[in-house]
């Protein structure tokens, strides 16, 4: 499965410590749990087994990891308590919340394997004469949306012309680390399944493309760094907005950390910044940003995709215009945290909660 390295010259002690990493991250026994239940339980089950039992050994997962009183758990169960869920409801979405990464990874191996014929899922949408529209008339768009499960997200080119372009990272190095095995193995598990099932066309500069990053309840590797992506990846999206149809994803929500990102609150934060890049491309190639959220239904093998109101683009030169445009299009996001928290895949929050009436998000009481 593991993608094989160049052979290169004897390693310095440097380039070793290098694949080793902290003392602290390689001895993270829960973390090591995790991988290897992913490595040789849950791939093995997702390419060789029915998919009933392949969901069973993810759910069992997820179960294990709601027992253990970690921080995983904790933020888990804060944050579903704040979108409203209380008694056996929230003990069940907690359990669903913390088995979500690896439902979504036995249906990505699924498709590596060849073993779903993703045509035949069926997709459900709600708003979508606005994107269809769009699609009539032959109007390039950003299809702009968030980190919820990305076998969900692939779905959309049920709907979506298979015109389309993909832009991501190189698949990580090895590292003796549980926290990089498994952000390398789904990142390989992503590179093996959407393009080649789909006929995507992806960019062949990966090594100029955005850094490959794993939605992760738990928490980040020790040397994740914040790279930009190269001029390059601005120029692909340009390109592929210069013709009919729609243009690349872009995922809004990535934590922006950034000095001089834009700042707000979003779902169950207070505080959180967002990068304006979305923005400020479709501003410069002149085509509409449409937000949409997507996420698997309980019935196996379909999708449920709601879409937003397309935004129109600001003036060119109009570079204030740009915190507005992605702000719009962040809080029809967050609306989707909160009618689907178990599919959301980066933290939620919970120092707000989720107003189920009124669908929004609004400050806790003190």
């Amino acid at each position: 499965m593991d993608i094989p390295l160049r052979k290169s010259a004897a390693p310095s002690s440097s380039m070793l410590s290098g694949r080793i990493g902290p003392l602290r991250e390689n001895v993270h026994l829960l973390e090591w749990f995790r991988f290897l239940t992913e490595r040789w339980l849950i791939v093995p089950a997702a390419r060789r087994l029915p998919l009933s039992v392949a969901l069973a050994t993810a759910n069992a997962a997820g179960v294990v990891d709601s027992w253990i009183p970690t921080r995983a758990s904790r933020a888990a169960r804060a944050e579903l308590d704040a979108t409203g869920f209380t008694g056996a409801t929230l003990e069940r979405k907690i359990r669903e919340r913390l088995a979500m990464t690896r439902h979504d990874l036995v249906w990505r191996e699924r498709m590596a394997a060849r073993l779903e014929n993703i045509s035949r899922w069926q997709v459900f949408q709600s708003n979508e004469a606005p994107v269809h529209a769009l699609l009539d008339a032959k109007t390039a768009f950003i299809a702009a949306g968030g980190h919820f499960t990305q076998a969900a997200g692939d779905a959309r080119h049920l709907v979506l012309p298979m015109k389309g372009s993909a832009v991501g990272g190189a698949v990580p190095r090895w590292r003796l680390s549980p926290f990089e095995l498994r952000r390398r193995l789904d990142a390989q598990a992503d590179e093996f399944s959407r393009e080649g099932l789909m006929g995507l066309q992806r960019g062949r500069r990966r090594s100029e493309a955005l850094p490959a990053t794993v939605p992760d309840l738990w928490q980040r590797a020790a040397d994740w760094r914040a790279a930009p992506a190269a001029p390059a990846v601005q120029a692909q999206r340009r390109y592929a907005l210069a013709t009919p149809g729609p243009g690349p994803q872009k995922q809004l929500d990535p934590d922006g950390g950034k000095p001089g990102a834009f700042r707000r609150p979003f779902a169950g934060m207070v505080d959180r910044g967002f990068a304006v890049g979305a923005a400020r491309i479709a501003r410069i190639a002149q085509c509409p940003l449409v937000p949409f959220v997507a996420v698997l239904s309980p019935e196996p093998r379909t999708i449920i995709i709601d879409w937003g109101d397309p935004i129109p683009a600001s003036a060119v030169d109009d570079k204030d215009s740009d915190r507005t445009v992605i702000s719009r299009a962040i809080d029809f996001i967050e609306r989707g945290v909160g009618r689907y928290p178990e599919q959301y895949l980066h933290p939620i929050g919970s120092a707000r909660r989720w107003d189920r009436s009124r669908e929004i998000w609004v400050q806790q009481r003190r």
